[in-house]
């Protein structure tokens, strides 16, 4: 708990300002969880030790997804590229592997408690290697980052309107999730897509 005057009347407790919640740093000051940076061990040097490390994240509410799906999209290209286990990564993907590692030691905050949900927006969107879906809810207090959920491009040929479709089919299967585990009563839901294609399929 972050109230001091319960913790005050519970024998054993310390007066710690910080916490571990499912993998966040809890900063019980400022109320507010720290999405902690990612520390390569080694540098990874062949396919199973960047798949190793890409696969050590912990992210269950998505707040990393750009990050691990763009370490994904790597590794789609390694594959690609017809590597063994064990054989060095492709000189080719050095500098992208690089400018990834460093990307992995952005930190940033998000609040632990929004308020009261009003109303829930869920965004989906494609490009040519990935595609997403993103759920904020609006609150009295502004608006907040609640869920994402990204997914790679399979290897066989899609089309980009094909790949805006699938983005629609993960932004419901999100809306689901969420109202079945999260608002048990009934909100206000919008979702959101800019390709007229997929709308036009969808009507």
């Amino acid at each position: 708990s972050n109230r001091k005057d319960l913790l005050a009347q519970i024998d054993g407790t310390d007066d710690r300002e910080d916490a571990n919640v499912l993998g966040l740093n809890w900063d019980t000051i400022t109320d507010s969880l720290n999405v902690p940076s990612k520390e390569w061990d080694s540098v990874p040097l062949t396919k199973w030790e960047f798949l190793q490390g890409i696969s050590s994240f912990w992210d269950p509410l998505g707040q990393r997804a750009p990050l691990i799906c763009w370490g994904k999209m790597i590794m789609q290209k390694i594959w690609q590229h017809g590597s063994n286990w064990d054989d060095p990564l492709p000189e080719i993907l050095w500098q992208e592997i690089e400018c990834f590692k460093k990307a992995c030691l952005f930190v940033f905050e998000i609040p632990r408690y929004f308020g009261v949900p009003i109303v829930l927006h869920i965004f989906v969107d494609a490009s040519e290697g990935a595609y997403a879906a993103v759920a904020y809810v609006i609150t009295g207090k502004g608006s907040f980052f609640l869920l994402s959920k990204t997914r790679v491009k399979p290897l066989k040929v899609v089309s980009l309107p094909r790949m805006e479709l699938l983005g629609a089919i993960l932004g419901t299967k999100l809306l689901n999730f969420l109202k079945a585990e999260v608002f048990k009563s009934q909100i206000e839901t919008f979702m959101w897509s800019d390709s007229t294609i997929t709308l036009g399929w969808i009507e």
